[in-house]
């Protein structure tokens, strides 16, 4: 029997890389997986790509607005969450003197703001034995030139949701 039978995911970030893989992975495990992505046609590529176990849902993980209508449509559709793989992130590479404040806001918006978010919204839909997956860096303990925002919001990150059952 496959482990992830009758459970219910959601994975931001899902329409490429880590995200997309693990939706892979998920589903042939079992799962019913929604995933969330900023590009529609991505999405939909993602999607039929990933077969009927998949649903997409068009989100931008800096957008409050966007992680409310998706939390709605996760209780619509599912009821209860299983597993929130918060993965949705970017890193736009730049010299220290060289990020703006545009890209400054972006980053934290996505990468901390969005995540925050994210898990505050959709934990209410998770029950006893749920799991939340929080995708984070090395970085969170090494900064790599030109990645100083990533760094700086994956040590928040790994801070801030530490000890969440405690939180939670």
């Amino acid at each position: 029997m496959a482990r992830l039978a009758n459970k219910t995911a959601v994975i931001t970030g899902g329409t490429t890389g880590i995200g997309f893989e693990s939706a892979k992975v998920f589903i042939a495990e079992g799962a019913q997986v929604m995933i969330t992505g900023r590009n529609e046609a991505r999405l939909a590529e993602a999607v039929e790509a990933l077969g009927p176990k998949a649903i997409g849902f068009k989100a931008n993980a800096q957008s409050l607005t966007d992680i409310d209508l998706l939390t709605t449509k996760v209780e619509q559709k599912f009821g209860q969450l299983d597993i929130l793989f918060a993965n949705a992130g970017v890193a736009k590479r730049a010299v220290f003197r060289e990020i703006t404040e545009a890209q400054f806001d972006e980053e934290i918006a996505i990468n901390l703001k969005g995540l925050f978010f994210t898990v505050q919204k959709l934990e209410p839909l998770m029950k006893n034995g749920s799991s939340i997956i929080l995708n984070t860096t090395t970085l969170a303990q090494t900064a790599i030139p030109g990645e100083m925002i990533y760094s700086a919001c994956s040590t928040s990150f790994r801070d801030c949701f530490h000890s969440p059952p405690k939180c939670l």
